[in-house]
């Protein structure tokens, strides 16, 4: 009998806890007004007929009179669940994805699942967007494989589980809500489960079994099999595979973009930061949307300068960070600038600053990159209100006669793709009167000689 009242007492315990564990995942649901059980058991559960359980659960005498505000509980078990999905959002350069052993182009189209495996080439980069909202970059070099991708109904939870086995993930993801809801990205070395936060996962090129986590807000849980580490907004912590994890370490701060300028009239384009202390080198992104998804260029330097090579005029962002000598990656800045639809302006402009009026003016500058023609103006004034003269050459110089006899100006543009023209400063100088004194001085000299003779 002791012995039946033991495994009694033993079941009784063992079904306490897995009760206590049910209602911890419990999904929450604040009553509106108009809202019954029946009809919120058959908007989100799979067994709609489940009602009376769900009434029962919360205690509740009259479905048709639960005041507003009321918190029902629904068990995490009861409710509707299906595959979510994952949206290509964007893609530079090159991408694939394998699906039951084939592989194939990855395109804007394609929605990802459960199994699916992203694989990114150098220098590409793949945007995706999950069923909560939540956004994932996937750097160049990487490969991310989809193991649980599940959306309860329309309660708004979603569980996304993935791993990433090399390359690099940088997500933005929404806050969670409900007890089923997870975004976890596996590692070789570590699992970071993440609630509402921005942070960077990179898995170390050269050796696998390191892993970097860097939070820029929120924070994000490190796990390494029994160990586990909350890194905070503005921290980082690598990862190492059979080693503990150390004390997250503080990011480098973000750079001060004093030299990036909201419009260039034009290449060349050049982004200045101030130095940080501490940073080895410079990362430097160049997106092309304002959420920084559409990777354009990436670049790593280790001066606090970039001229970036001819891109096609836009609006970009640039995002700016510093890194550590550990290869931590610090904190971003970014900027928004535009590029005009403008070719560069002539620079080294080479001209006589005075030349007579029976003589040709003789004028040169540097030529500009995918300049197919130079449009020149000679004026009476520095503002060139009074053009006098123009024309259009192919090459970059020009010779301009018959000028008046006053000061002028020059100036010149470079034509391209671009209808808009950006003019260089209006360089003076001056016709004078020729002196041809000189010739009569040397005729009557000769004149005079024969005489003599």
């Amino acid at each position: 009998m002791k012995k039946i009242l033991v495994w009694f007492l033993v079941a009784l315990t063992l079904w306490l806890g897995a009760l206590s564990s049910v209602l911890a995942e419990d999904w929450i649901y604040t009553v509106r007004r108009g809202d019954t059980i029946w009809g919120l058991s058959h908007k989100y559960l799979k067994e709609p007929l489940k009602f009376k359980e769900i009434q029962d659960y919360n205690q509740v005498t009259f479905d048709r009179q639960i005041p507003p505000g009321t918190i029902l509980k629904f068990p995490l078990e009861y409710l509707k669940f299906g595959p979510a999905e994952v949206s290509v959002i964007a893609i530079q350069g090159q991408a694939s994805f394998i699906r039951r052993q084939q592989t194939s182009t990855l395109t804007l189209q394609q929605s990802l699942t459960v199994d699916d495996v992203v694989v990114t080439s150098a220098d590409s980069s793949v945007a995706l967007r999950f069923a909560d909202g939540s956004e994932l970059l996937l750097g160049e070099n990487s490969e991310l494989i989809f193991d649980v991708q599940t959306q309860y109904g329309e309660t708004g939870m979603v569980d996304s589980r993935m791993r990433l086995n090399k390359g690099s993930a940088e997500g933005r993801v929404k806050k969670l809500i409900g007890p089923g809801s997870h975004f976890e990205v596996h590692t070789p070395s570590a699992v970071a489960t993440v609630r509402g936060t921005e942070f960077r996962v990179r898995v170390d090129a050269a050796d696998n079994s390191v892993v970097f986590n860097e939070v820029s807000e929120g924070k994000v849980a490190v796990n390494l099999e029994q160990d586990s580490k909350l890194v905070n907004q503005g921290f980082g912590l690598r990862a190492s595979k059979n080693q503990p994890l150390v004390e997250p370490k503080p990011l480098l701060a973000k750079p001060i973009l004093s030299g990036v300028l909201d419009s260039y009239p034009g290449h060349p384009v050049i982004l200045d930061w101030d130095l940080i202390d501490g940073a080895v080198s410079y990362q430097v992104e160049i997106f092309s949307d304002s959420n920084l998804t559409r990777l354009t260029q990436k670049f790593d330097t280790a001066d606090h300068q970039l001229q970036l090579p001819l891109i096609e005029p836009d609006t970009y962002y640039a995002r700016i960070k510093g890194i550590d000598s550990e290869a931590y990656q610090g904190l971003a800045a970014v900027q928004k600038f535009t590029i005009a639809k403008v070719l560069a302006v002539p620079k080294n402009i080479d001209l006589e600053e005075q030349i007579e009026s029976d003589q040709t003016l003789e004028v040169s500058w540097q030529a500009v990159p995918q300049a197919t023609s130079y449009q020149w103006q000679v004026a009476a004034d520095s503002e060139f209100n009074q053009i006098l003269t123009h024309g259009e050459v192919n090459e970059p110089f020009v010779s301009i006669d018959n000028l008046q006899q006053q000061p002028l100006y020059f100036r010149v543009a470079a034509k391209g793709p671009y209808q808009e023209l950006a003019y260089s400063q209006g360089k003076p100088f001056e016709v004078v009167e020729a002196d041809n004194g000189k010739t009569k001085f040397s005729l009557a000299s000769v004149l005079l000689f024969i005489l003599l003779l």
